[in-house]
Parts: C-alpha cells; structure tokens; sequence
C-alpha cells in the first residue's frame, strides 16, 4: 500500500506539468491511464495478499497459537478489498491537491477509522475485532466515493482507459515503476 501512496504523491507534479504545457485534454487522458493503473495495482497488490497470506502470516506471526494466526488470516482477507479501492483514493487525492482542493483529500482519509469505530458496535454476531475490519473496508470504500465524487465535481472525469493510452504514463511509471 504505501508503494501506492509514494506514486500518488509522484503523480501530482506530473498532472500539473502535463496540464500546464500539453492542456486539459492531455491532462485527464493521463489520468484515465493512471486511474486503470493505479485500479489494476491495487488489485495485484491485493490478490498477493490474499495468495500469499496462508505461508507468509506464520512467518509474520511466529508466536501466534492457532487460532489467533486463523483470526489474522481471516481479518486480512476482510482488509484486502480496502488495499484495492485505497489505490484509487490515493490517486484521487493527489488529483485534489494539484488542484489545490485540499479539504475532501485531508477529510476522506477520516472515513477509515471512523468505519472501523462503527463496525465495532455495528456488525451483529461479532467478536469486536472482525466488525472493526468490516467497518475499516467499508470506510475505505466510503473514502474512495467521497474522493471520487469530489474529483468528478471539480471537474476530472472519472474513467478508466488503456494504460499505454496516455504517453506520459510511460514516463511515470519509469520514475515509480520499482517502487
């Protein structure tokens, strides 16, 4: 995930530039590049979570017993869809900030643990923690609608296109590429 935040935060400048010397147009076809690739990392990302998680977290958590490493397992399965959505919502703050719109983008992340706070008490039949992970997923979610409304409203479309459809993403993703 934070490999996601650290490309976000590299995309800003390069959003301005492209908006500055090549125009809107230009400006929101890389956009709808990087909205697919960000989307199609965020999946990646979360299915080798989800693929690797059964010999990767009992290596994480040597001293687990049983059934607290099923329960971590468990929760990172329910945390998984929050890595996938989260790609978009990094993106769409950084689109905000170039904009220098920064309230929904300094409220959106706000969503997460509020969403977790309400799972707690909200999700019937459960143990506390699950609900959390419920409500945490559930506010990522509601973080990235929030962020992608605010981006519509401002403006930006909110499409997705062919990651080589912008020849700028190129450029980007030999700077961010590795991370």
């Amino acid at each position: 995930g934070l490999a996601l935040v650290y490309a976000a935060i590299g995309f800003m400048p390069l959003l301005i530039e492209v908006r500055q010397r090549e125009g809107r147009a230009s400006a929101e076809r890389l956009l709808a590049a990087s909205a697919s690739t960000a989307v199609i990392a965020g999946l990646v990302m979360g299915a080798l979570l989800a693929a690797t998680a059964h010999w990767s977290l009992p290596i994480l958590a040597a001293g687990f017993d049983a059934e607290r490493l099923r329960l971590s397992q468990g929760l990172l399965y329910i945390l998984v869809p929050s890595v996938a959505v989260s790609s978009l919502s990094y993106l769409w703050t950084a689109v905000l900030n170039a904009d220098e719109a920064y309230a929904v983008g300094a409220f959106a992340p706000s969503l997460q643990p509020v969403g977790a706070i309400v799972g707690l008490f909200a999700v019937p039949g459960s143990d506390g923690v699950t609900g959390m992970a419920i409500g945490m997923t559930a506010g990522a979610a509601a973080q990235t609608l929030l962020l992608g409304w605010a981006v519509r409203r401002a403006g930006w479309p909110i499409a997705l296109a062919a990651p080589w459809s912008s020849n700028r993403i190129a450029e980007f993703r030999e700077h961010y590429g590795t991370l």
